[in-house]
């Protein structure tokens, strides 16, 4: 079961182009501390939903480490 930090995270990725998003766009949208953020990240990284990898924000367009929504498996 996910914190409602982590389920917040999710629905957040979900609505942005990219799915992609930065700790701190996401501590800020989320409006949550950017410690927050991060073990919401953390936790979906975890849980298999999203990855955590180098690339772009799809909110600032910084090239930086970003939370990404997985792609689902089409069996």
């Amino acid at each position: 079961m996910l914190s409602d930090t982590a389920v917040a995270t999710l629905a957040f990725l979900r609505t942005i182009p990219d799915r992609a998003a930065c700790e701190d766009c996401v501590s800020t949208y989320i409006r949550v501390g950017s410690d927050a953020a991060l073990g919401s990240i953390r936790e979906l990284v975890h849980a298999g939903r999203i990855t955590f990898r180098y690339g772009r924000c799809g909110i600032c367009h910084g090239q930086r480490m970003v939370a990404l929504l997985r792609r689902r498996a089409v069996a």
